[in-house]
């Protein structure tokens, strides 16, 4: 609904109240008839030319024809229909903070002047309280399409930006492992390639000589295995020194899982580990990664959860896992397929799977006993 067609409805009904009183007073019938019929025909074209470009200038001459019109006609009977061509006209070339005090003005010198009966004043403050209530209705609606024209037009530039981000996420990823392969490269190159490019000279030398000098041969083959022993002791320790520690590597795709999940679904994520982690096997790790996606796939299904926790706890020898959310969850539950697949996982690795659904939430624990055979 727009303002035109609040000023037609406006009009057509305080015409309407008009005309029916005007009939209803024994007046003249064919001229009350007559005048309606062409102020219905001024008001429908006023509606209409309110959408072209000099529209409120036509809007102007046609309001002032219907306002003769009321004049010519009977001002007592049509007082309601001039009100609302008044108010239109206000309306239209005021702005919002001027328009109930002019409005007020203008109203009641009309009221001094014209001096309407008690039925005309009536119709006249209804129909006023109905067009005020329309205008601030329609005023609402505006702001709230220009609000949400805003809105979606900040969702599509942060849409683009996400994008963006994502690109420019992932060229930094690439990157990085660009950049640490080169520089694993040249560390094997400097520590290692010297080495074993110098132990195949000797060994090509001792070939030559073997014949004639077997003693030089020995000497020059045994300073060339001490060089390729040192060389695989060197790759050991850069091998170990470069390996990141497990418990960095699994939480950081933990991390990651669950950072991807908050920003997809819009579900809060917490995550709580306490030291002594290092321990944790990878078998165990992996087991625990995929009973997490598997306990977020389930909240998203079945709960109404608004926060999703993870809590991994080490003992002497127990690894403590819980996956908890806080959706509106019965006393019971039955077990799916995925329930069952983090049981089977869990026995897998040793360990054992509990379930409990209450008044906060959903929660799966996994217990997992440390073997010392296993951690080595």
């Amino acid at each position: 609904m727009n303002k035109a067609l609040l000023y037609l409805v406006f009009k057509l009904t305080m015409l309407a109240a008009s005309a029916g009183y005007c009939i209803k007073s024994a007046a003249d019938i064919t001229a009350a008839v007559i005048s309606a019929l062409v102020l219905c025909c001024l008001f429908f074209t006023e509606a209409f030319t309110l959408r072209y470009r000099h529209g409120r200038k036509a809007f102007l001459i046609l309001s002032a024809a219907g306002a003769a019109v009321c004049l010519y006609t009977d001002k007592t009977f049509y007082f309601p229909v001039l009100i609302s061509i008044v108010l239109c006209i206000i309306d239209i070339f005021t702005d919002g903070s001027s328009f109930l005090a002019v409005s007020a003005t203008v109203l009641l010198l009309l009221g001094m002047i014209f001096t309407p009966d008690f039925f005309s004043l009536t119709i006249t403050i209804i129909g006023i309280i109905g067009f005020l209530s329309g205008k601030r209705l329609i005023e609402k609606l505006s702001a709230y399409k220009e609000l949400s024209l805003s809105q979606r037009q900040e969702i599509a530039d942060l849409r683009v930006k996400l994008s963006d981000m994502k690109s420019y996420s992932a060229a930094l990823k690439q990157s990085a492992a660009l950049e640490e392969r080169n520089r694993f490269a040249a560390r094997i190159h400097d520590e290692l390639g010297h080495g074993i490019s110098g132990s195949i000279i000797m060994l090509e030398a001792a070939r030559i000589s073997m014949a004639s000098n077997p003693d030089k041969s020995g000497e020059i083959i045994d300073k060339a295995i001490d060089n390729l022993r040192n060389g695989v002791d060197s790759i050991r320790v850069s091998l170990r020194e470069e390996r990141p520690e497990r418990r960095a590597l699994g939480l950081s795709e933990i991390e990651t899982i669950m950072k991807h999940f908050s920003a997809n679904y819009n579900i809060k994520t917490e995550i709580n580990a306490s030291d002594g982690l290092e321990r944790i096997t990878p078998q165990i790790w992996l087991c625990i990664r995929d009973n997490l996606t598997e306990a977020l796939t389930n909240t998203l299904k079945h709960s109404e959860a608004d926060l999703f926790t993870f809590s991994l706890q080490t003992y002497n020898k127990v690894i403590r896992a819980e996956y908890r959310d806080n959706g509106k969850c019965g006393g019971d539950f039955r077990k799916g397929l995925g329930l069952e697949a983090i049981e089977e996982r869990t026995a897998l690795c040793g360990g054992k799977s509990l379930f409990r659904s209450g008044q906060n939430g959903f929660s799966i624990t996994n217990i997992f006993i440390l073997n010392q055979e296993l951690q080595l």
